[in-house]
């Protein structure tokens, strides 16, 4: 299927950053991989709760609709199992985010420090987490950086 103009999804993020889903994801897989780095190498359930709550959640009800268009609820689910398959985490329990750690690709990932940073990926987005404010925005940009790294390394 192609996509034309008008079946293009219209954003304001545009011009400000990436589009909503991506945003999103970014901030999910930041909360996941601050769980697991906080915790290594012990495997733990991932606090989806916490994360749902993040998003705007009102107790157990993730149906609330993100500016993406996805429920937090799928959008929790699609990034954590995206983080599994592309092996970033591994799970031991009958879902990726029960009893799951970091894989080994996860852990160097995390332990990178970027240019700029003098701490690792990994204590960095800790401490994004643990802070009273919680600048989830910031969780997402991390994450954003790491994984546009990795692609461009991959890619030279």
């Amino acid at each position: 299927m192609t996509s034309t103009p008008e079946s293009l999804p219209s954003t304001t993020e545009a011009s400000s950053g990436p589009p909503a889903n991506i945003q999103e994801f970014n901030r999910i897989a930041g909360m996941v991989f601050a769980q697991l780095y906080s915790q290594f190498p012990a495997p733990v359930n991932i606090d989806r709760q916490a994360i749902a709550n993040a998003f705007g959640a009102q107790g157990t009800d993730w149906s609330h609709q993100l500016p993406s268009g996805k429920t937090v609820s799928d959008q929790i689910a699609y990034t954590i199992g995206w983080l599994n398959n592309q092996g970033y985490t591994v799970a031991f329990g009958a879902h990726p985010a029960e009893r799951a750690t970091l894989s080994e690709k996860g852990l160097v990932a995390l332990n990178a420090v970027p240019q700029g940073l003098s701490v690792t990926i990994g204590t960095s987005l800790v401490s994004a987490a643990s802070e009273a404010r919680r600048d989830w925005s910031s969780v997402g940009d991390f994450v954003g950086g790491l994984f546009g790294g990795f692609s461009k390394s991959i890619g030279s």
